[in-house]
């Protein structure tokens, strides 16, 4: 039973994964088949983020996802990339297949778009030396509070043609996610313009759970 697994695993991981960015090489797919065939199952997930993450008990990954995924959330409420910097061995020090990186809503409330992709980069480039993780960088929803969509756009830019240069990062644009749901759905209660509702959240888990699975 416990090879089947590994060769499910395997099989709907390794190649969505591996053909889904435009960024490939023969070095890539050889990392993504010895990363999976060492440490599958299971497959450990840890979520680097911000209240987003640690108000939501991890976006419901949990449930979400088959057991043969662990989930360790290191989130930290008001954290920006700066915070981040300075407390990265928190995520460092942890066992790690897949990163998830939620961060970018409070650097724009705080700085706006300065230095946002210099540090933002860092944090990325230090968690990659860690081991041969793949990491999922997010584009962050705009939220209900207009003063801050033209930073997080601007953000988002930056995080989006970050992701291009490296075959182990993947994108989870929950800007574009929130955008097309916006139409016909309520995202934020009427009393917090930065926090999603349930449904909001739902739709960010449902973003990270297709991805992990390579769907």
């Amino acid at each position: 039973m416990k090879e089947i697994i590994n060769v499910y695993l395997r099989f709907f991981l390794v190649i969505p994964f591996a053909i889904s960015n435009c960024y490939h090489s023969k070095k890539d797919d050889l990392s993504i088949l010895t990363l999976l065939s060492q440490n599958a199952p299971p497959v450990r997930v840890t979520i680097v983020g911000d209240s987003l993450s640690q108000w939501s008990d991890s976006f419901n990954l949990r449930q979400k996802l088959p057991s043969s995924y662990t989930i360790t959330d290191v989130s930290r409420a008001g954290y920006d990339t700066i915070m981040w910097l300075e407390d990265l061995a928190l995520a460092e020090a942890i066992a790690t297949d897949i990163y998830i990186v939620e961060i970018g809503t409070n650097d724009a409330s705080y700085n706006g778009s300065r230095d946002f992709l210099n540090r933002y980069s860092q944090i990325i480039r230090r968690l990659e030396q860690r081991s041969n993780s793949f990491l999922i960088l997010t584009a962050v929803p705009k939220t209900n509070q207009t003063g801050l969509h033209e930073a997080i756009q601007t953000n988002n830019t930056s995080i989006r043609e970050f992701v291009k240069t490296n075959g182990r990062y993947r994108l989870a644009d929950l800007e574009l996610v929130f955008t097309s749901a916006s139409e016909n759905l309520t995202l934020y209660p009427i009393t917090d313009p930065i926090h999603p509702n349930l449904i909001g959240y739902n739709l960010i888990g449902e973003e990270y759970r297709k991805i992990l699975l390579g769907l």
